[in-house]
């Protein structure tokens, strides 16, 4: 554009108020123009009406002074056309469209409210819209429409200007479908808002000393070859997000700061958004954020990343230095206010000058990201941190430049790695070197922390702590147990330095991510008393290596057998509180498994004492039978059974032997159970996930279902739904609804008009197969052998097996 430029400043303009240039000559939108855009209702465009009626109502205003309000360039040309034997000259503005468009709505609103003169108001006959017949035909209705300014203003009548217009009958439906009469009628409202109560409008804006100008600049004198018609044209589009915010930013800064912004963001900070966007593919490229840019050039992605960490860097110093926000300010606002403080301005520009150097590593002193954390389990060093975020990039400050989303909640740079992308500047540029191992600790705390953006302050300011003092304050957000837990082990890596790796190691395991609490010594009591901290097991290194061998994250098989040889040793299940639920490890689902793994405030501390305990005994018998597998656990643990088949089965007992207590139609759940009595421990619900009102199914009956596939003529006689309810068996005439009771099955037979299934209840009672409870309901019982303490004696799905089969034979 410098051709452009160059031409221009030798160029004269003419100042002129849009009543003069009406006089002059007829103003036509012409076609190649965009539609009219200041009264969309985005929240960019809220803000550009606002900002722009705000300063037209300063120099209209009664107790203004006399002083013009200059709107800048107008850049077009004229054209000539014959009317009726006349040359008539018409000038098409290439360059603002909206100012004009807004200017001539204005002019319409004064007309009408103060009822000027029918000659004067014959000037605005002279603006039209050229993009669309449509538009065209509006602006002429309306110059001819007089509104009833009646009713006093108020915002119960805000929108009487565009409901009177829209009640005309010359307001057709292709009107209504036209973006920029859409746009002139919100701006109409936006208007009769700002204006409703300033008076002689009119004469402000078309006297002799007219209070809105601008100067006009006509293409034809320029000397602009034609293509520079088309490049002015562009000029015409919407500013981006990036271009408000260097004209905005450029406004507050000293002219010092203004210098070192305008060279720094076309020369060394363009060099380091370049080469972070130049042939590079975004780490998470399924992100709202990639699909928004992918068909952008590397000049729009430069502008938005740099957009993006600044925007992060403004968020910080909002926390950090408790500036004053509120929730409807446009983010253009938010800057103002942010960076009208020097110290602000001085610490976005030494953040990018940081990374800056950075990226050219030979001139920084501080470790780059890939020498600092990794993501896959085969790149550990005990200097790095491991990842665990979602679509984890080791390159948080890239990864915020390509996905931060400012005023969204759900931002794919997540608060996790926000925080610690803030401890990885903080501690190098504060402190002037990275502390790996407080970096380790932050990264324990934002895994074990449900983050909440609420806190985000206080999460900044435990950061600063632990950099400066190693300590958190004295309510803080982060979770004081896994804090606690940090200093165990930073006290235990003195003590045993030797032990430093393994111990890193399991910290960074996919389960654990952090917290190795399921390592540490029982929850009740038993603490280091000096220190008040728990206490790390003695058998520790060899518990961890073996855990590290056995919960290897690439044998995803390995998990599918895990939960029922954990069962073989104890019941290592966690209650949710009085919520009567409870969860297992189930399969491949590993949040399931970490969760259980991982200390909670939500579940009971004795049953993950009970989980430490059940993993301390299978982690020491592999250790002591490395030759052995899950399978054989399971099996020796069921050969007890056959070898003796009057030994209790408590419900440990069917959760290992019948697949169908963990999975459905081969999917597994995610190992939630739930009880209304704990103390009627058959009397159960499995969930399919987390949540009762999803599916759900009495696992004792659904094992009839799923888990006799070789028995043919019993699975085609059974069915069951997946809400909880009974299992349906249908053979030959017979119909019965079967349910579960902790000390057996309800039997319910539908034979509503049929005496022939009384005999049947008759024998089946005889024969002391079913036990008559109310006969009246035609219900009836299948009573499971129990010992004194309500544990089964048989079992109960083989013996429902029976019992249906023997239905099938004889009936």
């Amino acid at each position: 554009m410098s051709e452009l430029t160059d031409n221009l400043s030798t160029c004269d303009s003419e100042e002129k108020s849009l009543f003069e240039l009406l006089k002059e000559n007829e103003v036509s939108i012409p076609k190649i123009q965009r539609d009219y855009a200041q009264g969309r209702n985005t929240k960019n465009i809220q803000y550009i009406r606002e900002m722009f009626l705000s300063n037209l109502f300063e120099a209209l205003s009664d107790d203004a002074d006399d002083k013009k309000l200059k709107l800048d360039f107008i850049y077009g040309y004229e054209d000539q056309d014959q009317f009726q034997d006349k040359k008539i000259t018409i000038f098409k503005p290439l360059d603002g469209q909206q100012r004009l468009t807004t200017l001539f709505l204005l002019h319409w609103y004064a007309a009408k409210k103060e009822r000027v003169s029918e000659d004067r108001l014959r000037v605005l006959k002279n603006f039209t819209y050229d993009t669309r017949k449509s538009s065209r035909d509006f602006c002429e209705k309306l110059v001819d429409f007089q509104p009833d300014f009646g009713e006093e203003f108020s915002e119960q009548t805000a929108d009487r200007i565009e409901k009177q217009i829209m009640n005309q009958n010359w307001f057709t439906a292709s009107l209504k479908n036209d973006p920029t009469i859409t746009s002139m009628l919100v701006m109409l409202k936006a208007i009769d808002k700002k204006f409703h109560g300033v008076s002689d409008i009119w004469e402000k804006l078309t006297g002799s000393k007219p209070r809105i100008v601008f100067h006009l600049l006509k293409m034809q004198n320029l000397g602009l070859p034609d293509d520079l018609y088309i490049k002015m044209n562009a000029r015409g589009k919407p500013l981006t997000d990036f271009e408000h915010f260097k004209s905005q930013f450029s406004e507050i800064l000293s002219d010092k700061l203004k210098d070192d912004f305008n060279n720094k963001i076309d020369q060394a900070w363009s060099d380091l958004f370049w080469d972070i966007f130049k042939d590079k593919e975004n780490p998470n490229p399924d992100s709202d954020i990639a699909q928004e840019d992918k068909d952008e050039d590397i000049a729009q992605k430069m502008d938005k990343g740099f957009l993006r960490f600044v925007w992060f860097i403004t968020d910080i110093l909002i926390a950090t230095k408790g500036i004053e926000i509120q929730e409807q300010d446009f983010w253009l606002e938010k800057i103002k206010k942010v960076y009208s403080d020097t110290q602000n301005v001085e610490f976005v520009f030494d953040n990018l000058d940081f990374f800056e150097k950075l990226n050219r590593s030979n001139e920084s002193n501080f470790p780059r990201f890939e020498e600092v954390f990794y993501i896959d389990q085969d790149d550990f060093t005990e200097d790095k941190v491991r990842l665990f975020f979602n679509k984890p990039a080791v390159n948080l400050f890239e990864k915020c430049v390509k996905e931060y989303r400012f005023g969204d909640e759900k931002n794919a740079f997540s608060m996790g790695e926000q925080i610690l992308l803030y401890a990885y500047i903080k501690s190098c540029r504060r402190y002037d070197e990275l502390d790996r191992v407080k970096l380790r600790k932050i990264r324990n705390l934002t895994s074990d922390t449900w983050l909440r953006q609420e806190f985000f302050k206080h999460y900044l300011e435990e950061v600063d702590l632990i950099l400066q003092k190693d300590e958190l304050s004295t309510q803080p957000k982060f979770s004081k147990r896994q804090f606690d837990e940090d200093k165990t082990k930073s006290d235990y890596i003195k003590e045993h330095p030797e032990n430093k790796s393994v111990l890193y190691r399991l910290e960074d395991h996919h389960l654990l991510r952090g917290s190795i609490s399921i390592f540490l010594r029982n929850s009740n009591g038993n603490v280091d008393k000096d220190k008040n901290l728990p206490i790390i097991d003695e058998n520790f290194p060899a518990l961890a290596s073996k855990f590290l061998e056995r919960f290897c994250e690439k044998q995803k098989d390995f998990y599918e057998s895990i939960s029922p040889a954990l069962l073989t040793l104890g019941d290592y299940t966690q209650a949710y509180g009085a919520s009567g639920k409870k969860r297992f490890g189930n399969g491949n689902h590993i949040n399931a498994w970490r969760e259980i793994f991982t200390q909670s405030n939500q579940r009971s501390s004795e049953d993950f004492d009970k989980t430490k305990e059940t993993l301390k005994a299978y982690l020491k018998f592999f250790i002591e039978h490395p030759e052995k597998t899950h399978r054989d656990m399971i099996d020796d643990y069921l050969a007890k059974f056959d070898d003796n088949q009057a030994l209790p089965k408590d419900l440990n007992y069917y959760l290992i032997k019948y697949p169908a207590f963990h999975k459905w139609q081969d999917q597994w759940t995610q190992g939630f159970y739930y009880w209304n009595n704990y103390d009627k421990p058959y009397d159960c619900w499995m969930l399919f996930k987390r949540q009762f009102n999803g599916r759900h199914w009495r696992p004792f009956l659904l094992a009839i279902t799923e888990d006799f596939e070789n028995c043919e003529d019993l699975t085609k006689c059974c069915s069951i739904e997946n809400k909880g309810s009974d299992l349906s068996f249908n053979h030959n005439d017979l119909s019965i609804s079967i349910g579960c009771a902790n000390d057996g099955f309800v039997f319910k037979f539908n034979c509503e008009g049929n005496d022939s299934f009384k005999d049947i209840i008759d024998q089946l009672i005889q024969e002391n197969i079913l036990t008559n409870i109310l006969t009246k309901d035609n219900k009836l019982m299948l009573m499971i052998t129990q010992d004194d303490q309500g544990v089964d004696l048989e079992d109960r799905i083989i013996k429902l097996k029976t019992v249906l089969e023997y239905l099938i034979d004889h009936y």
